[in-house]
């Protein structure tokens, strides 16, 4: 891309967009194209689509732009039914809660229970980690979570970021993946 001229760049948090100062810094330089994972405001979108000649967005259901999706709750059912074939029975789960919702109403979570279900198996409060989609509040509840007496031998991390930070916690808490624990992630 950069033989081309073309500059890549990645925003991780949405929240940036809200702030003008942040917005204008961004929007400095002409963009020719945007990739979006967070539907944004309307104000904010709008904003955004008068800099932004092509704009496509993944999950942001959003009808003014191409926008590529999936079905979040079969999603989580074939991750959990995944671990639940490979042998585990005790499987917990990593995710985050949105803006308007909370993790229990999310719809890989609810993928997640009704795998769990299907198959019989118990649900442990304890091993359900909200980390709000944040990377480093992931790090820190998974190591909390690391300490606890019982642990399950199967994690689903509701993002691939989210599998990352939590494999890397395990790591740094002595605990070998996938020898002592496995983890899935699922993402976009």
């Amino acid at each position: 891309l950069r033989e081309s001229g073309i500059t890549l760049s990645f925003i991780q948090a949405g929240s940036l967009f809200s702030d003008q100062d942040y917005l204008n810094t961004i929007f400095e330089k002409p963009l020719h194209g945007l990739i979006l994972m967070d539907p944004l405001s309307d104000s904010i979108f709008q904003k955004i689509q008068k800099m932004v000649p092509h704009i496509v967005g993944i999950d942001t259901l959003r009808n003014e732009i191409d926008d590529v999706g999936y079905d979040h709750l079969r999603s989580g059912m074939i991750a959990t039914r995944h671990l639940i074939e490979k042998g585990h029975t005790k499987i917990g789960f990593v995710g985050g809660s949105g803006e308007q919702e909370t993790l229990k109403d999310s719809q890989r979570y609810q993928g997640y229970l009704i795998a769990m279900h299907q198959a019989g198996l118990p649900i442990c409060e304890e091993w359900i980690i909200d980390c709000n989609w944040n990377e480093d509040v992931c790090l820190e509840k998974v190591d909390l979570f690391s300490k606890k007496k019982t642990l399950p031998t199967a994690l689903f991390a509701a993002s691939d970021l989210l599998a990352m930070a939590t494999m890397k916690s395990l790591s740094l808490n002595g605990i070998s993946v996938p020898t002592q624990m496995a983890v899935i992630g699922m993402s976009n």
